[in-house]
Order: C-alpha cells, then structure tokens, then sequence
C-alpha cells in the first residue's frame, strides 16, 4: 500500500508531503495504481521547482518521495505552489477512491 501524508499550515496551505510503501495493485513495472501515484507526485516536485520556481526539499528513492516548501514564498510562489500541490492532492484523492486497499491519503496526522 501506497501511505500519503499531506501536511498543510493554519491557512490550509500544503507545506510537505510524503509518500511511502508500494500499491502492490500489480506485478513490478505493471501496476498502474503505483504509477499513477508516482507521476502525480513527481509531477509536483517539478512543477514547484521548474515552473513555480522554488527552492524545494526532497527526496526520491524506490517506494519513498518526500517534498518540503520552504518558510518564505513570494506571492507568486504561494499561488502556483497552492496550483500546483492542490492538484496533485485531488488526484491522489481520486485515486484512493478508486483504489481503497492500494493508496491511503491522510492530511496533518489524520489515523
């Protein structure tokens, strides 16, 4: 299972996300639950550093993508990082509906 945590500010900003585990919907290199995941998220991760043009934190490796925005967004950043995050997110939500025992999404700590 694909574990998701989205974490968001008093504003209701997403700051960071995570995700962890394998969907396990298919065999390696056939799974379409895990790669849809994937290109969601690291759709983001480039949309917020190439487009949004922001000095992100994250990290990528074999079943594990973690991304952190920085403190200090110009207005600009904020708007397109809040695009950008927000759709990621309701395509991971879509995703989970569909998909109940091979994605789970929870937002700041949620069980």
């Amino acid at each position: 299972m694909v574990k998701i945590e989205i974490n968001r500010d008093k504003a209701k900003n997403i700051t960071d996300f995570k995700l962890d585990g394998h969907a396990g919907a298919a065999k390696s290199g056939e799974d379409i639950v895990c790669s849809a995941v994937s290109v969601l998220a690291q759709t983001a991760v480039q949309g917020l550093k190439m487009v949004a043009d922001i000095d992100i934190k994250y990290e990528i490796r074999d079943g594990y993508l973690s991304c952190r925005l920085p403190m200090e967004l110009t207005e600009k950043q904020r708007l397109m990082s809040t695009a950008i995050l927000e759709t990621m997110y309701v395509g991971l939500k879509n995703i989970e509906q569909s998909y109940k025992k091979h994605i789970y999404v929870r937002e700041n700590g949620e069980v």
